[in-house]
């Protein structure tokens, strides 16, 4: 939603294939270190460290346009199609679901939509 928000999510996808959840797992438990750090790119380039992608690959990672183009654009179709506008969004079998709320609230919005009231 965000430039650092886009960063973070073009790290994830710089990663081997088999560690984007890690992460994206470690983007969330570290969010509030580096989004708010003085220097968040270097704070990310921690977490690139720790997965494995080597300085060279997260500055090729952080400097590839086309893939913060096709970010930006995931990003827009959200916002057009389903009017994503925050973080979290959920869309199941078509309707919106936003806002971070407790576990029950969720877990009785799942159960509605799966018919198990």
């Amino acid at each position: 939603l965000d430039g650092l928000a886009l960063r973070a999510s073009m790290l994830a996808r710089c990663a081997e294939p088999d560690a984007y959840f890690k992460v994206v797992d470690l983007l969330f438990k570290q969010q509030h270190i580096w989004a708010r750090s003085q220097d968040p790119v270097a704070a990310l380039s921690r977490i690139a460290k720790l997965v494995g992608v080597k300085q060279s690959d997260f500055e090729a990672c952080m400097a590839n346009r086309a893939l913060a183009s096709q970010i930006v654009a995931m990003r827009q179709a959200g916002a057009d199609k389903y009017a994503v506008n925050a973080t979290p969004t959920l869309i199941i079998n078509g309707e919106t679901y936003r806002g971070d709320r407790e576990f029950p609230v969720f877990d009785k919005f799942l159960k509605n939509k799966l018919g198990k009231n």
